[in-house]
């Protein structure tokens, strides 16, 4: 697929630009030729960049300054949750004695977790694996007490970002080598992995914990391990949290970005995680638990997700993330590779003929060749002058 495909495909906007001059070359041969884009493809150009030049809104000195709302104020709010409906994990298979329950999910769970949030992989607590992402320097994890005072005091809220993902290669030729913690407990690369997801597994007393959640950019050298793809279907938001003036940039960025442009096989999300690192949008992320059955009749405990826009943007922030939105697709844009193809060659009927004549006599040689393409040449103009001659 070419570079254009993407957004050649769109439905047309604006005004046609005429077509691209073709490109001039030394050696007639080589020349190479810039395929023109018509009205039609160039009109979705048009709009593009209408859309990407578009300036952030100023301040307006007339209208007060609006004051930034603080973390607990936001989740305090009553903005609606957002179901994560492409996944939902499978805790347990119940017994049958313990369906009686399951009107309870939080009575199921402590049935079966008592005062843990998961079946805990060698009775491992959550303060563990949030110690192997803090420590290696791949989370900033900051909890909010219900009473500040009180050592024990249940969490409120938590904030975590996102500051580096270790892949298989950064940890050595062994996933297996065990690493050490402050707490004394050993883990190896598969624990790592685990940490990114039992680490956010906690809940306080009244159900209402929540977590603030962003990567940020510098978190990716290069690409994603293809394990994160997998945790974004759990922890990720969907596009439609986004406000409508961000959602209008995510494609002409999603068709121009270098990892995306062309490429149809790309995973499911990756997209979207791109986009939410590469700009460091924060969401809220939460999960429940619930019961149900699964498509053989068997009771489970599931653990469902949600997640919602973080309403502290406020208006000033929004707009900036927009301007650099823009300007890094249009830095995509720009780097875009010209679709070129060779110039087709002038039709030689002598060297069709000497194809033919080497397909019948695979060991003829050169001198005998050409003295056979002569003769062949001469007994087709001969026939040629004979046909047209006119007979007294």
């Amino acid at each position: 697929m070419d570079s254009y495909t993407g957004f050649m495909n769109q439905p047309p906007h604006g005004q046609g630009r005429g077509n691209t001059p073709k490109a001039r070359g030394k050696n007639k041969a080589k020349a190479k030729v810039v395929i023109p884009l018509n009205d039609y493809q160039f009109s979705y150009l048009d709009h593009v960049a209408d859309l990407l030049s578009t300036p952030p809104k100023g301040n307006n000195s007339s209208q007060q300054k609006q004051q930034k709302p603080t973390m607990k104020e936001v989740l305090e709010q009553e903005t609606p949750w957002i179901p994560n409906q492409r996944y939902i994990q499978t805790e347990l298979v119940l017994d049958s004695q313990d369906e009686q329950w399951m009107p309870d999910p939080w009575e199921v769970k402590s049935r079966y977790f008592q005062t843990q949030q998961y079946a805990a992989p060698d009775g491992r607590h959550r303060y563990i694996y949030e110690a192997i992402l803090t420590e290696t320097s791949s989370v900033e994890i900051n909890h909010t007490k219900q009473f500040s005072n009180s050592k024990d005091s249940p969490l409120t809220y938590s904030k975590a970002i996102f500051k580096r993902l270790i892949r298989p290669s950064d940890w050595g030729l062994n996933p297996n080598l065990p690493r050490k913690i402050s707490y004394g407990h050993s883990y190896n690369y598969w624990d790592y992995i685990s940490a990114w997801t039992y680490s956010f597994f906690y809940e306080n007393p009244k159900h209402k914990h929540s977590w603030f959640l962003k990567i940020c950019p510098q978190s990716v050298k290069a690409d994603f391990p293809n394990w994160v793809i997998s945790w974004w279907a759990i922890f990720g938001p969907d596009l439609d949290i986004l406000p409508e003036s961000i959602q209008q940039l995510y494609l002409p960025w999603q068709q121009f970005h270098p990892q995306l442009r062309g490429n149809d096989n790309i995973p499911i999300g990756k997209s979207t995680i791109l986009f939410f690192t590469e700009f460091g949008i924060p969401w809220i992320w939460k999960w429940d638990f619930q019961c149900g059955y699964t498509t053989d009749k068997l009771p489970v405990l599931q653990r469902i997700f949600y997640y919602r826009w973080w309403s502290g943007m406020t208006q000033d922030p929004i707009q900036a993330l927009l301007h650099l939105i823009r300007k890094k697709t249009m830095e995509y844009m720009d780097n875009v590779p010209k679709l070129t193809i060779p110039e087709p060659e002038i039709f030689n009927p002598f060297e069709l003929v000497k194809d033919m004549i080497r397909k019948q006599q695979p060991l003829i040689t050169e001198a005998n060749l050409m003295v056979k393409c002569m003769d062949f040449m001469k007994n087709k103009l001969v026939q040629t002058f004979d046909s047209s001659t006119p007979t007294v």
